[in-house]
């Protein structure tokens, strides 16, 4: 069979799409993109809390000199440290307003300079002093960085001062010059109180790093839970759907038992917005063919006409075993349009991923070699599909054997019309929409291209790049948003992920240029043998524009 468009197929001509601009209102702040991303912006608000508090602790100390007798020396030392780090920290506390400007290297210099600070006072009140607390919540603090690397050497920074100073202290090698000085005790002692102090820093540490582990664990469990929600709301979007499609099918329509181009109309085997499709024999006998109709009450709507007659132009002038065969069709000026194609038997591809949820990597190859092949084959004619959909692929027994065929050309643009029936249009399917379509711009074969990609994508993850509560939504991600990394979503080789970056590319400049070289890179992905440049290109994409993330 061969569809009409569809109820989803978007035909809008918007004098400014509002979706170009301006992002769909959430009621959410800066989103997160991964666990660690998550963390990253948790850290930025719990840093610059931290130095709010440091302020008015600084405020408090430097007021406290004044009362306390303490050692000059250390005092003057301390007054210039809270001096350095309240012009630091102001500066870094505005630098922190954008979230991507911390770095493990600024933050544990940042760590280092209020360890430095923190040392001052500590030595000044006493290494054994109850200030010693600071120096413990500055190690948890701290050491939930991101990186180990950078979390032990803030520990280091952190706790070898103390360690140092506290042991010449113990040793007799110096005098504990602190206001609060430790009472004499004898030498093993004092080595005793140390273990323990620094046992208590080790202990901060070891539990800074497991709470981040365990939290990083937690949110990934939780971003996998709402990932798998997403699919089931879409796959449970697309039952809907199809269900609505099925319910108007099966029986008689508007045009059962009429005879048209010497075919006998049969029962309704395709229902959409636009137009009918039905079962027909011909009259003298042979093969059964699928007539297509016009709904009666759009005949006096001059662009769904001009539409109907574009899809006879485009799926007669290409002859393809993957393109549904024309048989006849009607003349420009027919009070009913028509066009009478080859009978399908088969299922399209939205009812086996309804049934089945996902298609295996092996099979998903399979079908973008044989539609990429189409794809280009159409080009080469000067013709852009700009609906394709899981509902219009169909896999089709021809002869014994299966193979994909497209459906419906009924939105297809001829190169040399320029597209000036749809000009500044929407037009397509939003989940599988190109950025430059979904902003009304002219298209040429890489919008097909990508929604080529966009259906391999719904197949190995079992969700569509982009899904949403309405068409301006969906429509602002697709210009906007990068889709969520395809192996979060389904195990497969990091390779097919490389091919997806370039594929899904915002930028038509950047995806591949035909299908047979999009074919190629996802059969490469799949056996781990993508190019070097391939891979490079796709990393530079990333880079500027990660999964998941928005411009």
């Amino acid at each position: 069979m061969a569809g009409p468009i569809d109820a989803d197929t978007v035909v809008h001509v918007p004098s400014e799409a509002p979706w170009l601009t301006a992002a769909p209102s959430t009621g959410l702040g800066t989103l997160a993109q991964s666990p660690a991303h998550a963390l990253r912006l948790e850290e930025v608000a719990r840093t610059r809390a931290l130095i709010r508090m440091g302020w008015a602790l600084s405020a408090v100390t430097a007021a406290s000199l004044a009362v306390f007798d303490g050692n000059p020396i250390l005092e003057r030392a301390m007054l210039v440290g809270l001096t350095i780090g309240a012009i630091v920290s102001t500066l870094f506390y505005r630098h922190l307003r954008n979230p991507d400007n911390l770095t493990p290297r600024k933050n544990v210099a940042f760590a280092a300079m209020v360890a430095c600070v923190a040392q001052i006072a500590v030595v000044y009140f006493g290494v054994f002093s109850a200030v010693t607390m600071i120096v413990l919540l500055g190690v948890y603090f701290f050491s939930r960085t991101e990186r180990p690397t950078a979390a032990l050497v803030v520990y280091a920074i952190g706790v070898i001062p103390h360690a140092v100073v506290a042991s010449a202290i113990a040793a007799g090698i110096i005098v504990d010059p602190g206001l609060f000085p430790a009472a004499p005790l004898p030498p093993l002692q004092m080595a005793l109180v140390i273990v323990l102090i620094h046992s208590a820093f080790l202990m901060a540490f070891a539990i800074a790093r497991s709470a981040r582990k365990s939290t990083l664990e937690a949110i990934d469990n939780l971003q996998r839970a709402m990932r798998l929600a997403d699919k089931r709301e879409a796959q449970l979007a697309e039952v809907r759907h199809d269900l609505n499609r099925a319910l108007r099918i099966g029986g008689p329509g508007h045009y059962t038992g009429h005879v048209i181009a010497g075919y006998r109309v049969g029962a309704l085997i395709g229902h959409g917005a636009m137009g009918e499709v039905y079962d027909a024999v011909p009259e003298g006998g042979g093969e059964p063919a699928a007539v297509k109709l016009l709904h009666p009450h759009v005949l006096d709507d001059r662009r769904h006409v001009e539409r109907f007659l574009r899809e006879m132009r485009a799926a007669s002038s290409v002859d393809s075993p993957h393109v549904v065969r024309v048989f006849d069709s009607s003349s420009a000026d027919a009070t009913v349009p028509y066009l009478v194609m080859e009978r399908l038997r088969g299922y399209d591809l939205a009812q086996y991923l309804r049934e089945e949820g996902q298609l295996p990597l092996g099979r998903v190859c399979e079908l973008v070699r044989e539609i990429g092949g189409v794809i280009d084959q159409v080009w080469a004619h000067g013709i852009v599909h700009r609906d394709l959909k899981p509902q219009n692929l169909f896999h089709a027994d021809v002869g014994g054997r299966r193979i994909w065929k497209v459906l419906d050309f009924g939105v297809a643009v001829l190169a040399e019309s320029g597209g000036t029936l749809t000009q500044g249009a929407v037009v397509g399917t939003p989940s599988y929409m190109a950025p430059e379509q979904a902003r009304g711009r002219p298209v040429d074969v890489r919008a097909d291209l990508y929604a080529l990609a966009a259906i391999a994508y719904r197949c190995l993850t079992g969700r569509p790049p982009f899904v949403g509560p309405d068409v301006p939504s969906i429509l602002y991600d697709v210009v906007h948003t990068m889709p969520a990394c395809p192996s979060a979503l389904a195990p497969m080789p990091d390779d097919v992920d490389l091919v997806f970056a370039i594929a899904l590319a915002k930028d038509p400049g950047e995806r591949f240029a035909s299908g047979a070289a999009l074919a190629d890179a996802f059969a490469a992905a799949a056996a781990g043998t993508l190019s070097p440049d391939l891979r490079e290109q796709a990393a530079r994409l990333l880079r500027v524009h990660p999964w998941d993330s928005e411009r």
